[in-house]
């Protein structure tokens, strides 16, 4: 899972060192979420969630999903 996604780059790059992964891709803004998901088409295991990370929503948002091995977050500005 991948908090504040932006295009997904990080995400981008753990896929491509574990292409079979499963995750998640998380941003409050609708318009990163389409940036990484349009960079990750094929991917099948992925899941695009618009939620805020500031606070405890995102995780009533992912809770259900199974658990995650590894959580990131790298440089998330919200402006």
């Amino acid at each position: 899972m991948e908090l504040g996604c932006g295009n997904g780059v990080l995400g981008r790059a753990v896929l491509a060192k574990y292409p079979d992964a499963s995750g998640g891709f998380l941003d409050v803004s609708q318009a990163m979420l389409e940036a990484a998901q349009s960079q990750v088409e094929n991917h099948q295991k992925l899941e695009f969630i618009s939620q805020d990370f500031v606070g405890k929503d995102w995780v009533i948002s992912v809770e259900n999903k199974g658990g995650f091995d590894v959580i990131t977050q790298v440089a998330s500005y919200k402006f």
